[in-house]
């Protein structure tokens, strides 16, 4: 597919169409934006994979593409092992009398399966459990806390994520967040730093 243009016309460098002038008034047009469906070679890491998931959807909702273009569309963005486990898989299918796989639901449990760890969520929550700030910033601390908290989804309580985020710092920084009564993330975020 290449690249997509939403809309026509003459754009500048950040995308947007210049303003023009018309009869000593300005009149301003929609901004236009420029996406790509992103490609997939099947060399990623389990969070990046999970991006490029996300990424994917996004781009569907925001182009507004049609359910039976979506699994055409992404296995045209396939490089390297990617686009040979495609091929493979509808050889497959197709010598075991099984039709295509026309849904992006179930493309994307196709691809899970064959491109995530089967504990990929346990690695996940262990990244999570094993979260400390060591030797990073408080800043890179806050940023691998958010990024894994995001990533498990626990439903945790606002509590519970407090005590989460405070037993990872070092014990001179949790000594002295301790002091104060804290009720947020926010709250605890802030001390910290």
């Amino acid at each position: 597919m290449g690249n997509v243009y939403e809309g026509v016309g003459y754009r500048d460098a950040y995308g947007e169409q210049p303003r023009c002038q018309g009869h000593g008034r300005e009149e301003s047009h929609e901004y236009r934006m420029k996406i790509d469906l992103p490609s997939f070679n099947g060399h990623l890491q389990i969070e990046d994979f999970l991006d490029w998931v996300m990424e994917v959807e996004r781009f569907f909702d925001y182009m507004s593409i049609r359910k039976d273009r979506k699994v055409k569309l992404v296995a045209y963005k396939f490089k390297g092992g990617a686009s040979a486990w495609w091929e493979k898989l509808q050889i497959s299918r197709a010598r075991q009398g099984k039709g295509p796989v026309t849904s992006w639901l179930k493309m994307k449990r196709l691809l899970k399966a064959r491109f995530l760890p089967p504990d990929f969520e346990q690695r996940l929550f262990q990244q999570y459990q094993e979260c400390r700030q060591g030797g990073q910033t408080v800043q890179a601390y806050v940023d691998d806390f958010y990024r894994l908290s995001a990533r498990n989804d626990l439903m945790e309580t606002e509590g519970q994520q407090v005590a989460r985020f405070i037993g990872g710092q070092p014990v001179a920084i949790q000594d002295k967040v301790f002091m104060h009564p804290i009720f947020t993330l926010k709250e605890a975020v802030s001390l910290a730093t």
